[in-house]
C-alpha cells in the first residue's frame, strides 16, 4: 500500500494477512519498506452495534515508543477521515 501526504510525499507499507474473519476480524503484519525489520501487527475488529458498525483497530510489538506514537497519530488521522466520508 502506498500513502500519500496533503504534500505529496508517499511510503509505502506492506504485510501479510494472518487471519481474516468474514465480516468480523482482518489480522496483519506491517512494515514500512524503509525499515521492513521492525514488523509489527494490526488487529481490526468489526462490531454491529444497531444501524451502524463500531471498528476497533490495535496495533502491537513496534520497535519503540517513538514508533508507537507516530502510528498512533497516522490512524487516528485516517479514522477520522474515514467517520467523515462514510458519516
Amino acid at each position: 500500500m502506498v500513502l500519500r501526504s496533503p504534500g505529496g510525499e508517499e511510503r509505502e507499507v506492506s504485510g501479510e494477512f494472518r487471519e481474516v474473519v468474514a465480516n468480523r476480524k482482518l489480522v496483519f503484519t506491517w512494515a514500512w519498506r524503509s525499515t521492513p525489520e521492525r514488523q509489527s501487527l494490526v488487529t481490526v475488529e468489526f462490531v454491529p452495534a444497531g444501524d451502524v458498525t463500531a471498528l476497533t483497530l490495535t496495533h502491537e510489538r513496534f520497535a519503540d515508543e517513538a514508533a508507537r506514537d507516530r502510528h498512533h497519530h497516522g490512524w487516528t488521522g485516517s479514522l477520522d477521515r474515514l467517520a467523515a466520508f462514510v458519516g
